[in-house]
């Protein structure tokens, strides 16, 4: 097994579409509007609707297409209990609203469960 961790500006390619659980977060909001179907606002509105009740986040299934090109935006990684906030930020030149590319993290675990077939470093 060979080890990469990617850097901001690497850029990388799917090998197969890519399903995960995305959470509905304000980072995220743009991205889950285009991929849903929802506005921003409906997504604003059901993730503070059931934060109260359940105090349990909101996820959307979503699948990336194989073949998209993913550039790393970010990589957050801590140590200990904290682990679950590691993540990767991505945008995808595909993906404009206004002229200005979308955005998204994921979770270190979905990010683990996708298969690349090429990057290229920044």
């Amino acid at each position: 097994m060979k080890l990469y961790i990617p850097v901001v500006g690497d850029t990388l390619v799917l090998a197969k579409d890519w399903q995960l659980d995305m959470l509905n977060e304000y980072r995220n909001e743009k991205f889950l509007a285009m991929a849903t179907g929802k506005s921003e606002t409906e997504l604003n509105e059901e993730r503070w609707a059931m934060w109260p009740k359940t105090k349990s986040p909101v996820f959307y299934p979503i699948t990336i297409p194989k073949g998209t090109k993913l550039r790393v935006e970010r990589v957050y990684i801590r140590a200990g209990s904290s682990s679950e906030f590691n993540s990767l930020t991505f945008s995808t030149p595909l993906l404009k609203v206004n002229k200005r590319v979308l955005r998204f993290w994921a979770k270190l675990d979905d990010v683990h469960q996708a298969e690349w077939k090429e990057r290229h470093e920044s």
